[in-house]
């Protein structure tokens, strides 16, 4: 049965669209015919995706929110146009679709081009598949969750009708941020190898400040009495947990400055003449730390709400790959690195960006490995 309402034919056409975002995620490893050949079609490919095809797809999503009045100067009292947001649906994912496949075609097709791309520029196997990888994020996770959310809005009928608050619902996904969300991923061709990295290691320190308020908040959780099901379980073992977490604030929040000075400094840059294979060598150590703290942070924290003492099985090994990681970042930045200041010594650059993390992180990884150790052999 074909919807009656326009506002209904647009919910049903936004879940359409939000599945088929989804499905052109699981089409990337099938487009092998449609690989690129030779520098010229992907360099091509590459300027398309900038100068068109982002730009194209950011707009008609933009489109689609002010055709809903979901731009900020109609929040208040949004006055949908159901047609018009309708018409609009067809274009988006045609902007989307090509995105999607063009992104595609960025592929080398020499499987081993990473290992000596040090003399292509933008066309470098890292700096391609770190645009795939964003472009993918936002085609296949950010949009989607946007629009199957948008469609809930219109058939609730919220998105025109007070809320709780006496506001109309919207979004949680704002048009400033879906404009951001497209223009992050066009600033990023544009950026110098050195600069990719630093908006890595940006996201990187935004993922690890979120484990702070996760510390805090399972701290909380934990301590909170009408949630604890001492069954089984020891009345001390949730104290216990809790002191570990506290002491894992300052491990956690060291490592956030560390992603956070790497992230913005101009005491050094590293050569453009790097290939891929070194370079994502440099990214695999630095995330190496965050992928570490959060297992180490999930594992306690569980362990801690849930009291189940087994959740902490394979943290000491997290908390070795956490020093591993912090170690090889270290080395690795030090081996690459070239002094913004031609008589600076990349030992005086070590010393001044690390120097204080390192008086501060070693100690404090030190002393909760040998707490963590103790608590575990009394289980």
């Amino acid at each position: 049965m074909s919807p009656s309402q326009p506002s209904d034919a647009l919910a049903e056409a936004l879940l359409d669209l939000s599945r088929k975002c989804q499905e052109l995620r699981q089409q990337k490893g099938h487009q092998q015919e449609g690989k690129a050949t030779d520098l010229k079609i992907r360099q091509d490919s590459l300027s398309q995706i900038q100068t068109t095809l982002l730009p194209a797809a950011r707009n008609s999503v933009v489109e689609l929110y002010k055709a809903l009045g979901l731009s900020p100067k109609n929040s208040a009292s949004p006055q949908p146009q159901y047609n018009d947001a309708l018409a609009i649906v067809p274009s988006l994912s045609k902007a989307l679709v090509n995105l999607s496949l063009s992104a595609n075609t960025l592929d080398p097709k020499d499987e081993k081009f990473g290992l000596n791309d040090q003399n292509s520029g933008t066309l470098k196997k890292f700096r391609c598949e770190t645009l795939q990888q964003e472009i993918s994020e936002v085609i296949s996770i950010f949009l989607p969750d946007v629009f199957d959310e948008i469609s809930e809005l219109i058939s609730s009928g919220d998105l025109t009708h007070s809320g709780h608050d006496g506001e109309p619902a919207q979004p949680h996904a704002s048009i400033d941020m879906v404009e951001d969300s497209f223009n992050h991923i066009i600033h990023l061709v544009d950026l110098s190898d050195f600069g990719l990295l630093q908006s890595i290691w940006e996201e990187g320190e935004e993922e690890v400040g979120h484990l702070v308020v996760k510390i805090n908040r399972e701290i909380s959780i934990a301590q909170h009495p009408d949630l604890l099901d001492d069954q089984g379980f020891s009345h001390k073992v949730t104290p216990r947990l809790v002191k570990l977490l506290e002491q894992c604030n300052p491990i956690v929040k060291s490592c956030r400055g560390l992603y956070q000075k790497i992230a913005s400094t101009n005491l050094f840059t590293i050569s453009e003449k790097l290939p891929t294979v070194e370079l994502e060598s440099i990214v695999h150590h630095s995330a190496g730390i965050k992928q570490a703290l959060q297992h180490i942070v999930h594992c306690l924290s569980s362990a801690a709400v849930l009291q189940r003492v087994e959740q902490v099985r394979g943290t000491q090994s997290h908390l070795h790959q956490l020093k591993k990681s912090v170690d090889d970042t270290m080395e690795s930045i030090a081996s690459h690195m070239t002094p913004s200041a031609p008589t600076a010594k990349v030992d005086e650059v070590m010393d001044k960006l690390f120097g204080h993390f390192k008086s501060t992180f070693y100690p404090a990884i030190s002393e909760f490995t040998s707490d963590f150790s103790q608590f575990e052999a009394s289980f």
